[in-house]
């Protein structure tokens, strides 16, 4: 390891993680290449996390930590990103962890092709403790090989996907970019990394490791901040079709149907969606495209203002509907769904049937 300036500087943003931050920390004191710093930024959190994460690093002196109040994901990256030393940037949040194997297999070949940056592979981590491996690249399989991807078009850029933490920059590429305010804060992030760049690198191998099923995982949470959606899709309209890359109206309409069809996943309060639904054909309509239904014919059926599913039940035999089959109605895309209950008696419904269901009636 040479003295003074790191070769690669990781970002590792930490809000109430409990002990997913220590596992983060400790996927970095197990990497095989070592001449790296870590920038743990603790964004306020309120169950001291962001010191335990620090505290697991043993004091080792390429761990630094860096507090500021709950000013959310976005600043506290920013706040790394402007301490950061390195000659290469990651990121790694706080409730992930990095293969063994990922800054160094991830330098080498950066450095053996010579671009700007390079990505990977990943795999989902549920709490039954599976890894499953995604390509991290749209509509396409993993690939066999290692392959540097051109992007001279607006469909070649969003075939990858836009998230920061599977890649390595160099520092020059990412000069004068910062994370915006609000959600979403990797799309646009990614846009304008890809805009300065003419191809990236990406390997098949699934080096990072992405926790799935925390609780209060941002991806998963169905709140007010959904919203916010729409004026990231404005921002990144605005780089497409400034940007001078070749089909820029075509991509930015498939790029808003995947943004706002993953949305819609995560809805499951009956007024939020009602509200979000009508934001989302108020949105449509000034942009002059219909919402792209390969991406959800379920929530172009909303859309449209039909129902997307319509269940019948016959519970009128000694029969009745277990929590598994509720729980897998409620996972429908946008969790809308018409159940028409044949019941024993009028007005006898189960008492597993949530009565507040939205399409519940009993017959």
């Amino acid at each position: 390891m040479r003295s003074g300036t790191p070769e690669i500087s990781v970002i590792v943003p930490i809000f109430n993680l409990g002990a997913y931050g220590v596992a983060a920390v400790r996927s970095l004191l197990a990497q095989d290449f070592k001449d790296f710093e870590a920038l743990l930024v603790d964004d306020g959190s309120k169950d001291g996390s962001g010191t335990a994460a620090f505290a697991a690093a043993g004091g080792d002196p390429r761990f630094r930590l860096l507090r500021q109040d709950n000013l959310g994901l976005p600043a506290a990256r920013n706040r790394a990103l402007a301490a950061a030393r390195g000659r290469f940037l990651a990121f790694l949040d706080g409730d992930d962890r990095y293969s063994p194997v990922f800054l160094g297999r991830m330098r080498r070949a950066l450095l053996e092709d010579g671009g700007d940056w390079v990505a990977c592979a990943f795999a989902d981590c549920p709490p039954d403790g599976r890894q499953i491996p995604q390509s991290a690249l749209y509509d396409r399989p993993m690939p066999a090989a290692a392959a540097r991807w051109p992007l001279e078009s607006v469909g070649e850029i969003l075939a990858h996907y836009p998230s920061v933490w599977n890649k390595l920059y160099r520092r020059e590429l990412l000069a004068g970019i910062s994370f915006e305010p609000g959600w979403f804060e990797d799309h646009v992030f990614y846009l304008r990394a890809a805009l300065r760049s003419r191809a990236i690198l990406h390997l098949p191998e699934p080096l990072y490791l992405q926790t799935r099923g925390r609780p209060g995982q941002l991806t998963t949470r169905d709140d007010e901040r959904v919203f916010d959606q729409f004026p990231v899709l404005e921002r990144l309209r605005h780089l497409l079709v400034t940007s001078g890359r070749k089909g820029a109206a075509e991509g930015f309409e498939d790029l808003a149907g995947r943004l706002l069809a993953e949305r819609a996943q995560v809805l499951r309060d009956p007024g939020r969606r009602t509200r979000w639904l009508g934001s989302m054909r108020h949105w449509l309509s000034r942009q002059g495209f219909d919402f792209p239904a390969r991406h959800s014919p379920s929530l172009a059926t909303a859309l449209s203002g039909g129902m997307p599913v319509g269940v019948v039940a016959d519970l009128s035999g000694r029969g009745d509907l277990s929590r598994a089959a509720l729980e897998g109605l409620a996972g429908q895309d946008i969790a809308a769904f018409s159940l028409i209950a044949l019941t024993r008696s009028a007005g006898g419904m189960p008492r597993c049937l949530p009565r507040t269901a939205p399409g519940l009636r009993g017959i």
